[in-house]
Formats: C-alpha cells, structure tokens, sequence
C-alpha cells in the first residue's frame, strides 16, 4: 500500500503509537471543568454509541466536557454480554448505577423497538457517531495491525501478503478471531453495509441523535469550528440543554492542533490508500450504500486521483 502507515484515525504510525497517550494529555489540557459543564444537579445518563472505529472516544471526550471525569470516565467501556438484550439492559444499568445520577457508557450497542423503547424508559439518551465508510476501513487495518499485534486477527492479518491485500480483506469480510467474536452486534464477516445493519438504525430514531466525525472534531479554520459547534448545538438541544452550556468552552475542550486526532479532520483520507482494486471491491459488496445514504463523496471506480 501506497503512503505512510495508517494509524488508528487513519494517519501517520507515530500518531498511533501515541494515540492514548495525547488523548489524555489532550484531555487533561482542555477540559472545560473538573465537573463538567452540564448544569449540576440535572441529571444525564449518556450511551456514548457508535460505528466501529466512527470515533466512540471523540464521543466520550464530549461526556467528559458535559459530566466531567467523573467515576464512570475510567470505566465507560461496555461490551455486550452473551445473553442478549435483557443481559445488554441490565449491564448498562449496573454500569449507570455504579456511576451515580449523571454518567456514560460506550461502546457497539445494537437497534431494536425493545431497546429503544427500554432507553426512552429509563431516560437515557443516545449519541451516535458516524464516519465515512472508507475512513473507518483504513483506520480498522492499523487498529488490528499496530495497536493490538498480540490478537488473534492481528496474526492473521500480519500473515497476508502486505496492506493491500489486508485492506482488501477488511472490505471483504474478516473471519471472526479473538477479539472481534466479543463484539456480537458487529458481522465482521461481512462486508458493509451488513457488517453494521444492528447498529445504523439508531442513525433513524427520533429518540437517538446522530453526529458525523468529520464535523465533531472541528479543525484551526472557521469553516471547521462552525461546523463543530454545529453539530454540539444539535447535541447539546436533543439532551434538552435549556442553554447554560457554554458552547464554546465544550467546544474547546474537543480540538488541540497537538492531538493526533487534529488531522483526521480533513476528509477522504481513504483516496490515499484505495487503489482500484479496493475502490472495486467496495462497490462490488455494496458499501456505496452507507456512502450515499449519510452523503459522503463518491467512490469512483478506477485510477486513484
């Protein structure tokens, strides 16, 4: 594969080998209060949800700016249980529980009429982060190849014949190793869009909004921060914000020029790495649907630019 390595956000290795890192420093820097911004004593009980590799931790760095890094920030992770929903429901009401009135949980967590009306019950509200498509697919190949060499798919992707190949595989469909079997609701054999369809409804319910990381994480120029406090102002209406979230201090506490996430701001990073025969092979397996139904560029079959 063409270019520098990817890294977990879809650029340079380095970025990824400092990716939790500058995360917490980023986090330690910028964070609007020690209790959050959210009106005390309101209670707000998020479920941080997302995409595979879409940007769940932009997600959680928006909790942390709302509730602060209370004890939930450190244990917000929740990966599905075996058991289905009602094991699903009853681990995300321990995890809210332990976590007091106001807390935040992350993770994959599937659509259904049962849980969605399970949601609206108990009052918890449901932000959901998207991605382009072919910006989460790079990004997965590094997640799985520099993050994590010690997993089982980790050793079978390292075992084909270089990233073209790996990306390929990734478009295709993977065979489900340790660790993606814990992620039940993910179809990691399968190509997108069927690899997410338990998950994108969300991105229809009127009781779940929906944010684009291309938009949330904003960038140094106007354009980009316009369309960052944008899409907080859409999240910050649907938690029933009656306006004393200081916008722009929540706003602050997502972007540092330092991160590694600042350069995954720019868009369609997929078009250094998509050769023909991957931009083929999305097409072929019917990923162009996600493509044009949350208006992304489209994927032109062919030379690359």
């Amino acid at each position: 594969m063409d270019g520098p390595p990817i890294d977990a956000f879809g650029f340079g290795l380095s970025g990824t080998l400092a990716f939790e890192h500058r995360w917490e420093t980023r986090a330690q820097a910028a964070a609007p209060t020690a209790q959050g911004l959210w009106p005390a004593p309101r209670p707000l009980r998020l479920v941080c949800n997302s995409w595979p590799k879409a940007g769940t931790h932009l997600l959680q760095e928006v909790a942390k700016g709302l509730l602060g890094e209370g004890t939930w920030y450190r244990q917000a992770e929740l990966i599905h249980p075996p058991g289905g929903e009602p094991v699903l429901l009853d681990a995300l009401q321990a995890k809210f529980e332990a976590a007091g009135e106001r807390g935040a949980v992350l993770g994959h967590f599937p659509w259904s009429p049962a849980l969605e009306r399970a949601f609206l019950d108990r009052g918890w509200k449901t932000l959901f982060i998207i991605r382009d498509p072919r910006d989460m697919l790079c990004s997965t190949l590094r997640w799985m190849l520099d993050l994590r060499p010690d997993w089982a798919i980790s050793r079978h992707m390292r075992e084909l014949p270089g990233d073209d190949a790996r990306l390929a595989a990734i478009i295709a469909g993977l065979p489900v190793l340790a660790p993606l079997h814990r992620n039940v609701d993910v179809a990691w054999d399968k190509p997108l869009p069927h690899r997410l369809e338990r998950l994108t409804p969300w991105t229809s319910s009127a009781h779940a909004c929906t944010l684009r990381f291309e938009d949330l994480l904003g960038g140094p120029d106007e354009d980009a921060r316009r369309r960052q406090e944008a899409e907080l102002r859409r999240a910050l209406e649907y938690l029933g914000d009656d306006g004393r979230v200081p916008l722009a201090e929540l706003a602050r506490g997502l972007f540092n020029p330092l991160s590694a996430t600042f350069h995954s701001a720019q868009r369609g990073t997929w078009r250094r790495y998509f050769k023909p025969e991957h931009r083929a092979l999305f097409l072929e397996t019917g990923g162009e649907e996600l493509v044009r139904r949350f208006g992304y560029p489209p994927t032109e079959a062919g030379e690359q630019p």
